[in-house]
């Protein structure tokens, strides 16, 4: 995989499924309710997280067509990966159609059990570990 761009920093968007906080780790966003408070070389050990999604777009449609785009945007500039794509091109009606799987990549805290508190009753988004 490419080293993720910059191009989308601050983005919030409800197709990410999730609250986006930047700028992240390893080149993408952080996802979750609250950035942990970690240093970065800490957030760098976070797990890489993807999102399968899969669509048929009719880019006869122009709002299929902007969510397209949206996605394809996304993987040039290294943010998501196109897992299969295939292209149908109807002769008859000049227009293509495109099965589309994909994943959405993010960085993310697991919900290990051993994660969450400091022992003191505190969140995992609300301290730092030394």
């Amino acid at each position: 995989m490419q080293q993720p761009s910059h191009k989308f920093h601050g983005e919030q968007d409800d197709r990410h499924g999730g609250q986006l906080h930047w700028p992240g780790a390893q080149g993408l966003p952080f996802r979750g309710e609250a950035a942990p408070n970690l240093k970065q070389a800490e957030l760098e050990t976070l797990p890489v997280i993807g999102d399968a999604q899969e669509k048929v777009f009719d880019l006869s449609k122009e709002e299929d067509a902007k969510q397209y785009n949206w996605i394809r945007d996304r993987s040039r500039n290294g943010q998501f990966t196109i897992d299969f794509i295939e292209r149908h091109w109807n002769e008859e009606t000049k227009n293509m159609v495109v099965y589309i799987e994909w994943t959405q990549l993010y960085v993310q805290a697991t919900k290990a059990p051993n994660i969450g508190s400091n022992g003191n009753g505190r969140s995992a988004a609300n301290f730092t570990l030394s």
